[in-house]
């Protein structure tokens, strides 16, 4: 039995010798052209995230690899010889959609959904969730910038954790539980509801856009703890001239309102400005007692114009 590839034009030459053999193993090493494709990959990323978690995982990987030669340098170029590596039948072809990933990154571009012959893996989002997590997010890193008055002395509590609420109850249980994007609560007061909304409204329509589901679903948080804002955050798409921000006013004597508005999220972040207007924005979506400039007229009820 032999370990490794018999190389018979050596062997042919040593008649002399034909209990030892010419053979060509593998490098075994993790130390190779591949890893340190991805080492060199992997310390980039680790330099450009700002994500925690993300940075978690990237250090990770760095110890990992510790042991692979970090390159000065590494182009696109050289994910073709890595390529035939990971065609390799004995390697499996497992790694070449990372390989992909890296020659996208090395070469700063993007996945496109067209016809071709790459191949990779596809990463998809909930959006809406991923929409919440960054608006929630924001506010409670930034609450001290945001947030005044009342607000400022809340507790926060994401997707009403610490602060639970239900609906009903039947035979000693508690049932139909309310989870809103966000909880402001000052004692047992909860001075504003805050839930976001990953869908396009229609700021021609009778309606905004606004889904019937998502409007009784906030008349029940209103109603059920009492609060005098519930405010709806909806992305501004790019066909809105303008930011949207409409006031409804429910039929009760609660004085009760349920506001609807969208925050443009089409700009660079790493732009101080950029930050500074989306700031800005928040801020006054997020300050008590917004009072209309631009009053349609219409009767309680009905949705009133707020001038952004």
């Amino acid at each position: 039995m032999l370990r490794g590839r018999l190389r018979i034009p050596d062997q042919l030459r040593r008649p002399d010798r034909p209990y030892r053999f010419a053979v060509t193993t593998d490098n075994l090493s993790h130390d190779n052209p591949l890893n340190r494709l991805m080492r060199f990959v992997v310390e980039r990323l680790w330099l450009l995230t700002h994500d925690l978690e993300n940075r978690s995982l990237l250090g990770d990987l760095r110890e990992r690899m510790d042991g692979v030669t970090l390159l000065h340098a590494v182009s696109a170029a050289d994910c073709e010889r890595c390529e035939l590596s990971c065609g390799d039948p004995r390697f499996g072809r497992e790694y070449l959609p990372l390989l992909n990933l890296a020659r996208l990154f090395l070469n700063g571009g993007a996945l496109q959904l067209t016809a071709g012959d790459m191949a990779t893996c596809a990463f998809v989002f909930d959006m809406n969730a991923l929409f919440e997590a960054f608006v929630v997010g924001y506010i409670l890193r930034e609450r001290d910038r945001l947030l005044s008055g009342k607000l400022h002395a809340c507790t926060l509590h994401p997707q009403a954790s610490g602060s639970l609420l239900h609906l009903a109850h039947a035979n000693g249980k508690r049932l139909f539980q309310l989870k809103p994007d966000l909880v402001f609560r000052h004692g047992e007061d909860f001075p504003l509801l805050l839930d976001a909304k990953y869908k396009r409204l229609d700021p021609a329509g009778s309606k905004y856009g606004i889904a019937e589901a998502d409007f009784y679903q906030m008349h029940a948080y209103a109603a059920r703890c009492r609060s005098p804002r519930v405010l709806l955050i909806y992305p501004q798409t790019a066909y809105m001239s303008a930011p949207l921000h409409r006031e409804f006013h429910l039929h009760s004597d609660t004085g009760h309102t349920i506001t609807a508005a969208t925050i443009d999220l089409c700009a660079d972040f790493s732009d101080p400005e950029a930050r500074r207007l989306l700031e800005t924005r928040l801020r006054e979506l997020l300050a008590p007692g917004v009072e209309s400039t631009q009053s349609t007229g219409q009767p309680s009820g009905m949705g009133r114009t707020i001038s952004p």
